[in-house]
């Protein structure tokens, strides 16, 4: 995951907390100024990361979106499901457990929740919490600009797109310098690692889970 972040609006590295139980480890890049993030991964395999939702329409904010993916972490409760006997239990995440949560404090945003092979996008946005799973069998996208949405949407898209049929079993080190890094050539505002006034791409965030569901985690300030 890329982050776009105003010139202004540092980060202060990386936040790690281990527990006794490896299932409460936790990682996320910090924000300096509000102490929250927008990735974050836990030790059983759990991975969040949480886009602005830009395009939606919204009530006033009251707390920091920061906050949210902290406090999923910590919170989030998965069951586990025997796959065969021969197998492990698989965790999964409980769409209701999310459709239940008062987000009415935020303002509008996408999360993506990863784990095990499940994958759940969530977008809020006034008033209206929707759940969606997603079929990671596919390359998925998803893409979030204050600007000239579409488009950016549409460029990122494109290069996303060729960048899977060029490189089918790219390394998780390609990924970032293959796609994350790429500049556009035409309009800096649009590619992967964006500029415009004001504005870029601050650091790269990565999680690489295995079979087993361990986590290891990325974190490239630029």
């Amino acid at each position: 995951m890329n982050r776009d972040e105003a010139d202004t609006r540092d980060e202060a590295g990386e936040f790690v907390q281990h527990n006794a139980d490896p299932r409460q480890h936790y990682w996320w890049p910090l924000d300096a100024v509000s102490h929250g993030t927008w990735f974050g991964v836990r030790g059983d395999g759990l991975v969040i990361a949480l886009l602005n939702r830009y395009q939606a329409q919204a009530n006033p904010p009251q707390r920091s979106r920061g906050l949210i993916i902290p406090e999923l972490l910590r919170s989030l409760d998965t069951n586990e499901h025997p796959l065969r006997r021969s197998l492990p239990c698989r965790r999964t995440i409980s769409p209701e457990k999310l459709m239940e949560k008062n987000w009415q404090d935020f303002a509008p945003f996408d999360l993506v929740l990863v784990q095990q092979g499940q994958l759940l996008q969530c977008s809020w946005e006034k008033d209206e919490m929707r759940v969606q799973p997603i079929d990671l069998d596919s390359p998925y996208l998803l893409v979030s600009s204050s600007v000239d949405y579409e488009d950016s949407v549409r460029v990122r898209r494109n290069a996303f797109e060729k960048f899977v049929r060029d490189f089918p079993q790219a390394s998780p080190q390609e990924i970032i310098e293959k796609l994350h890094r790429q500049p556009h050539a035409d309009n800096p505002s649009l590619g992967f690692q964006m500029k415009r006034p004001g504005r870029c791409t601050r650091s790269i965030s990565q999680a690489i889970i295995s079979r087993a569901g361990t986590p290891l985690t990325r974190y490239l300030p630029l």
